[in-house]
Parts: C-alpha cells; sequence; structure tokens
C-alpha cells in the first residue's frame, strides 16, 4: 500500500527553543519566548482546521506545541503521545562533532547513546507504518481536490473524508519520514525536505 494513496499527514515542526538557538536539537528542553508565540500564532491559525489526529513526540517542546494546537483548535484533538517520533538522539558527544562538520555516515551512530540516520528512519518507517494500519482509508477514486494541486496554503481547506493526521516533531525526524514516504518500497532515496521552526 503507497500511503500517498490513501491519507495525507501534516508534518510540522515545533517553535524554536533553546536546543536550537545552541545547534543542540537532541536535549529535552522548553520553547523559547519566541517558540512559544510561534506556537502560539500557529494554533490561532489553525484555529478551523479539522484535525482527526494529533501525534506528538514526547519531547517538551514538541508537546507544547501539539498543546498549542489543541488548545486554540475548535475540535481540541486529543494529543497522543509516541516515542517514536523523538528527534534524532545524538549521544554525548555530537554537539563537537557538530561543530567540527564532521558529520556521520547514515549507518554510523555517534557513541555514547546517540542513533545513526538509518535508525531514525526506521523509527520513521515505524510511525508510517501505524498510521496507514490505524488512520487510513481506501478510497474509490482520487478527490479531486488532489488532482488539481498537490500543495495547500491553507490546511482548512482540504477535503472531507481524508483523515488529517498532524505531527509534531523535529527537523531530524521529519526529514528522514519525509523521505521515508517519498522512498516507500524502494531504497531510501534522500531529499531536500527541512522545515523551519513552526512550519508545515
Amino acid at each position: 500500500m503507497d500511503p500517498f494513496d490513501v491519507w495525507i499527514p501534516f508534518l510540522l515542526i515545533l517553535g524554536k527553543c533553546y536546543s536550537n538557538v545552541e545547534l543542540w536539537g537532541g536535549s529535552d528542553d522548553s520553547l523559547t519566548e519566541t517558540g512559544r508565540l510561534q506556537a502560539e500564532t500557529l494554533g490561532k491559525d489553525w484555529a478551523d482546521t479539522h484535525i482527526d489526529h494529533l501525534l506528538s513526540s514526547p519531547l517538551q517542546r514538541a508537546h507544547d506545541t501539539a498543546k498549542a494546537l489543541s488548545s486554540h483548535n475548535e475540535g481540541h484533538s486529543e494529543i497522543i503521545v509516541n516515542p517514536l517520533l523523538e528527534e534524532r538522539r545524538f549521544g554525548d558527544i555530537a554537539y563537537r562533532v557538530m561543530q567540527s562538520n564532521a558529520l556521520p555516515l547514515r549507518d554510523r551512530s555517534p557513541t555514547q547513546d546517540g542513533e545513526s540516520m538509518n535508525m531514525v528512519a526506521m523509527r520513521a518507517e515505524l510511525i508510517a507504518r501505524m498510521i496507514l494500519r490505524e488512520y487510513a482509508i481506501e478510497l474509490s477514486e482520487i478527490p479531486e481536490f488532489f488532482l488539481k494541486k498537490t500543495t495547500t496554503d491553507t490546511p482548512a481547506v482540504l477535503p472531507d473524508g481524508v483523515p488529517h493526521v498532524v505531527i509534531v516533531s523535529h527537523n531530524g525526524f521529519l526529514m528522514e519520514f519525509y523521505d521515508k514516504l517519498y522512498s516507500w518500497g524502494r531504497e531510501h532515496l534522500p531529499t531536500k525536505s527541512e522545515w523551519g521552526n513552526a512550519h508545515w
């Protein structure tokens, strides 16, 4: 089953946090004042967006972003926390590695509890399969909306009858998730996907 045939997720990255400022993505820290404002603004912008399922990383900054979405949304979606949505674990020495620009190969894990990009891709595939299993629906035909345009400026205008799954996670994980969907059933094909804070 090709995930693009049966469902459409929103890939959502959280607001700015202290680890973004310090170029350190794997820690569990809170949103900055700017990040809280970004999350609140996004929540207000999505107030009338239909959300069937709201999935969040358990890291504090992602969960706080998901709470802002849920609190402003007219459906007040329940937040489903899933540890598979966490950011890549860089390990204790990753900051020094990142500073030296000596980024590891896809299959190499940083020492001291680090995680390779291939390991993140495996988590991304598990999440994709879980979403397909639990939320996907079979459609007899592609909704006309998707035939006319492949992207939208606002999630509020997506067609009825298609489950709207919102994923609040981190840039590193979401890049691998998008690549996994793009490469579905094939060898990993890297894309240039990357999101800024509070982007979708």
